[in-house]
């Protein structure tokens, strides 16, 4: 190991030292840690996101830098504006109309570019225009797999911070994130939603249809940022 680090690569092993024991695959998120590394890093930060966003994948971003973009770029961004737009942009979006909601998905995104929600609904809107016969789509394909590409980005990472179990839930920061996480990646089905906690705050699920990527009969979500988000101004 290297004798001289930067003050970001510093933070990053004290907020996973839990996370580097030997074969370990779980990355869980300690969230008084990451607002501290946030609030003495906020350029730092920045980067991340600017690397984990960039149109070819950074390859040498490591998981824990991953997350401290997704996880972390939270405590810098307008959430609760983020949450606002999108509810507006997917209300267009079911009108069929796509120009109103690009502009507040692009105005959401502009805002966190993390967005699993955010990118999602833009991936579908490209979708919609590119399926649209009567009209030339402003989008090309390669847009849209842009959007693809960003939510199984983030989908990865969420999918470090845990195995969905009660000690080790996965962790989000968006009630949302959790159906995105299930139905697409999981690509599971889920019953009845109990919000719970002992070492954590969680969401847990019943799992109605299990996949082969997830065979549990239940599957928790890790909600202390969302609470923490929601008290936000």
């Amino acid at each position: 190991m290297k004798k001289i680090l930067t003050t970001i690569a510093l933070a990053l092993c004290t907020l996973f030292a839990f996370a580097m024991e030997e074969q370990r695959t779980i990355y869980p998120i300690d969230w008084k840690e990451m607002a501290k590394v946030v609030k003495n890093n906020p350029d730092s930060v920045r980067n991340l996101v600017t690397r984990l966003t960039a149109t070819s994948l950074d390859k040498t971003l490591t998981y824990p830098e991953r997350q401290l973009a997704f996880y972390g770029y939270t405590y810098l961004s307008n959430n609760n504006r983020v949450k606002q737009l999108l509810m507006s942009a997917n209300d267009a979006f079911k009108l069929n109309n796509y120009d109103e909601a690009i502009n507040l998905t692009k105005e959401a995104l502009t805002e966190n570019p993390l967005s699993l929600e955010g990118n999602k609904l833009m991936a579908d809107i490209m979708y919609k225009c590119l399926q649209d016969s009567t009209k030339t789509s402003p989008f090309t394909d390669e847009d849209r797999k842009y959007h693809v590409n960003m939510m199984f980005r983030i989908f990865n990472t969420i999918a470090t911070t845990g195995d969905g179990s009660e000690d080790y839930p996965f962790a989000v920061t968006m009630v949302s994130d959790e159906y995105i996480f299930n139905s697409i990646y999981l690509e599971i089905r889920t019953g009845t939603q109990y919000l719970q906690g002992k070492a954590h705050l969680c969401d847990k699920f019943d799992v109605n249809e299990k996949s082969q990527y997830y065979s549990s009969d239940e599957i928790y979500f890790d909600v202390t940022r969302v609470f923490e988000i929601r008290k936000q101004p």
